[in-house]
């Protein structure tokens, strides 16, 4: 039976070495859950509703096993995506948005944007990518 998950990929990961992906597309990932600090994160920025679609960050980078997550290889065929974006100004001192790169996300400056594939060197901060999962 198939299932759908929602995969957030991080810009920086897949300008890095990942490989180009369109609506239609068979992919091959490592998949594993978000972190608190990341929920946490993407629910400020984000919003609730659209953190609460995202099961499994994409993770190429070895990120899981620094937070002691379990990384799991997936097939799956892209469905949808969308590109997000928003503008980052440096650390703030005890601002919860801050990520994990010293950075936080400024406030109104969120842009989701469905696409019929994800743009490598576009101005995304990442992806929200809809999987069919074997």
């Amino acid at each position: 039976m198939n299932a759908t998950r929602c995969v957030w990929v991080d810009s920086w990961a897949y300008q890095c070495c990942g490989t180009e992906f369109a609506v239609g597309s068979t992919v091959e990932w490592n998949l594993r859950g978000l972190s608190d600090g990341e929920r946490r994160f993407f629910t400020i920025v984000l919003g609730a509703e659209q953190a609460a679609r995202i099961t499994d960050a994409h993770d190429d980078h070895g990120i899981g096993d620094h937070l002691a997550i379990e990384v799991q290889l997936v097939t799956g065929v892209v469905m949808a995506v969308d590109d997000v974006s928003w503008k980052v100004h440096p650390l703030a001192e005890d601002n919860p948005t801050t990520d994990a790169m010293g950075f936080y996300a400024a406030p109104g400056t969120l842009r989701i944007e469905r696409r019929s594939s994800a743009q490598k060197w576009g101005s995304a901060s990442g992806f929200l990518v809809e999987l069919e999962v074997e």
